[in-house]
């Protein structure tokens, strides 16, 4: 028979915060695919201050549902909002979010994110028989995906600097550092 104890409140607030913060961080996880596929973090880069009637003119999209994607990223912090109902992307933020060339863009990360939440069931399977499944069960999203996690980093690491480090692999590449 299992022991049973009674939830010390202190951690049972603890984990209560957590699994929140992991909820809230989905759901503002699914804006952020949301907004990437829609190139909202694109059209507001650069943009300075900007209403949501002002991004409606310039995305062809409904004001209404782009005032609540705003303003849901202003909540979680993603985007900035200022008191006089404009917002703002930050120099930050749009090289994470709208700067596929930067190494330091996340956008691949978060992409993939509704193609894994369906493989739930499949997993679930996995799970009651053992069986797997090989990446190319994924389909061909699933190469995508994975190019754009790493596209960057191939292209600005791997290619010029960290194969011509190994010695007989490649040359360096014109201008970079050859150690």
């Amino acid at each position: 028979m299992p022991e049973t104890t009674a939830p010390d409140p202190k951690k049972l607030m603890q984990k209560v915060a957590l699994l929140a913060g992991m909820m809230t961080g989905a759901h503002v996880s699914i804006m952020v695919v949301l907004g990437m596929r829609l190139g909202l973090y694109k059209a507001l880069a650069g943009a300075g201050r900007i209403t949501p009637e002002d991004l409606a003119r310039g995305t062809g999209l409904n004001e209404r549902w782009l005032r609540e994607w705003l303003r849901g990223q202003a909540a979680a912090g993603v985007i900035d909002y200022a008191s006089n109902g404009t917002f703002a992307l930050s120099p930050e933020v749009a090289l994470l979010l709208a700067d596929e060339d930067q190494l330091s863009y996340l956008g691949g990360n978060f992409l993939p994110l509704p193609q894994r939440a369906a493989m739930v069931d499949r997993l679930m399977e996995a799970f009651r028989t053992g069986i797997g499944y090989s990446f190319d069960d994924r389909g061909v999203d699933a190469a995508v995906t994975t190019e754009g996690l790493f596209r960057n980093w191939y292209r600005q690491v791997l290619v010029p600097t960290a194969l011509p480090m190994l010695c007989g692999t490649a040359a360096p590449a014109v201008g970079t550092a050859s150690w």
